[in-house]
């Protein structure tokens, strides 16, 4: 900005507000980027305990759990999230680069997975569950490179997530697997 051309970019909204804003519009936007910010660590935290709980604990631990003992689990799995969330947030300081890198965890993998496998008949499990790891690891991988040439993490781990699905349905149909089963069973469409 020609304001303020050193500023580090972590600092630029509250730069900009608290010296170029009247006081009360400079407290809005503030108030807007600390609730902006909350939510969305909020929902990365209720998203990675409830897929914790449901996906992992409850399908592969114990079918039988109750209602009480699940909501148990997520609970400590949000304290203990919140933990590595507080030191990470302690230790980096740059918040708007850990909420897109955050964004890019919960997105680049699983793109593939929600898109086609919710509207692809020839879909199997193995292409969401590859799709997910591989486009996951490939979006981290590209974070920690630096994002080269100019391509943002997530879309790098979104074009690996896809070329996995595809590629493993493939794999997999040639192989005789049959397709998932479809997401919402035929007796429930109207």
């Amino acid at each position: 900005m020609a304001e303020f051309p050193n500023i580090e970019a972590n600092n630029a909204v509250a730069t900009v507000a608290l010296n170029l804003m009247p006081p009360v519009m400079a407290g809005f936007v503030m108030a807007a980027v600390v609730s902006a910010t909350l939510s969305s660590g909020a929902g990365d935290l209720l998203g990675a305990a409830t897929v914790f709980t449901k996906d992992i604990v409850e399908h592969h631990f114990g079918k039988s759990l109750t209602d009480a003992q699940l909501t148990r689990y997520s609970r400590l799995c949000v304290l203990f999230l919140g933990i590595i969330a507080i030191v990470i947030s302690l230790v980096s300081k740059a918040i708007i680069p850990m909420l897109v890198f955050a964004f890019t965890m919960r997105s680049a993998g699983p793109f593939a997975a929600f898109l086609l496998g919710l509207t692809w008949k020839n879909a199997t499990a193995g292409a969401g569950i590859w799709s997910i790891v591989l486009g996951s690891i490939a979006g981290v991988y590209w974070e920690f490179m630096g994002n080269p040439y100019g391509i943002m993490s997530i879309i790098f781990g979104s074009i690996v997530s896809l070329i996995v699905f595809v590629a493993v349905v493939f794999i997999e149909r040639a192989m005789g697997k049959p397709p998932a089963p479809p997401a919402i069973p035929d007796d429930l469409k109207e």
